[in-house]
């Protein structure tokens, strides 16, 4: 009778201890549900891309304020598109995760979409992130930024009896000054003797000139192939003037019914001021006659181009947007 006892006693350590290692499991197992999730930190990243204020989220290098800025810097030239970000998948391995980006830009009235990746790792006890540009875009590096340029669709032609094209697209020269070959400080006085040169306000032309962004061709005044004085030779001694080669929707003769098929030209301020969504500052309009009364028709829809642009200038196209040609 005594051995089964024996054997009975035996058995209560064996069985508290095999109940204690199960508890000591279960705690491990909540300090791991109830520890830093990275999926929290990946969310408040996203949200940083989509808003520029990255005030809250942790880096591995560098502060927040470093890195608004030079993502401010990445994303700059897009002008008012602003995107959307959210949280795909994120793989965690012990310290290090990897969240998936994606990225939603509206542009043109489509939408730009594509995914990128952000390593994060957990440092005394939080995620942080580890910045890199390609974040942003997963072809940039240090340097490169994105740009985004409408893309002006083909005029509509205006048309006589028969379907013959009264105005269509003639060869042009523009002059201007080009703001990336002046320097800053020298713009003013360029576009001043621009202007004595070609005969235009010249107070109104400087203020252009100045207030244009430092890649801006910022025309004086335009004329068809063959019909530019000789004296506008002398532009090429003025430092930053151009001559540009262009078309533009053109009578047959400056004189052939000038008033009532009208004028296309740069759009003003206040046609901007009155219509902001519609006219922005370069784009070209009908400013008078037919060309102004049927504008919405012959200017047609706006496209866009989204490019990588390096430090050197040197464009690479991520994305496109063709616009529709006026009627």
């Amino acid at each position: 009778m005594q051995a089964p006892r024996f054997a009975v006693l035996t058995l209560v350590p064996i069985m508290a201890l095999a109940l204690g290692g199960g508890v000591l499991a279960g705690c491990d197992a909540a300090d791991k549900i109830t520890g830093p999730d990275p999926a929290d930190a990946a969310d408040g990243l996203a949200t940083a891309l989509s808003s520029g204020k990255f005030t809250g989220v942790g880096f591995v290098d560098g502060t927040p304020q470093q890195v608004r800025k030079e993502y401010a810097g990445i994303v700059e030239a897009m002008g008012d598109v602003e995107p959307t970000v959210t949280v795909g998948e994120v793989d965690e391995s012990g310290a290090e995760a990897m969240a998936t980006l994606a990225w939603a830009w509206p542009v043109a009235g489509e939408e730009w979409t594509y995914e990128s990746k952000a390593e994060l790792t957990e440092v005394d006890g939080e995620w942080r992130v580890a910045w890199d540009p390609a974040m942003v875009e997963p072809s940039l590096i240090d340097g490169v930024t994105l740009d985004a340029t409408r893309v002006e669709p083909a005029r509509g032609p205006i048309l006589g009896a028969g379907g013959t094209r009264l105005v269509t697209d003639r060869p042009v020269v523009r002059f201007g000054i080009d703001r990336a070959q002046v320097p800053a400080r020298r713009a003013a006085e360029s576009a001043r003797r621009l202007a004595a040169l070609v005969d235009v306000d010249a107070a109104s032309y400087v203020k252009r000139v100045e207030a244009a962004g430092d890649k801006a061709f910022v025309e004086a005044i335009v004329y068809r192939r063959g019909e530019a004085p000789a004296a506008l030779a002398g532009y090429e001694e003025i430092p930053g003037a151009r001559v540009v080669t262009d078309d533009l929707p053109l009578a047959p003769t400056r004189e052939f019914a000038a008033p009532i098929l009208g004028s296309v030209g740069e759009v003003t301020a206040e046609m901007i001021k009155d219509d902001p969504e519609k006219y922005h500052l370069g784009d070209e309009a009908g400013l008078s006659g037919l060309q102004a009364r049927y504008d919405d028709e012959l200017r047609g829809t706006p496209g866009a181009v989204v490019n990588a642009v390096g430090s050197d200038g040197k464009e690479r196209e991520l994305f496109r947007v063709d616009g529709q040609a006026g009627e």
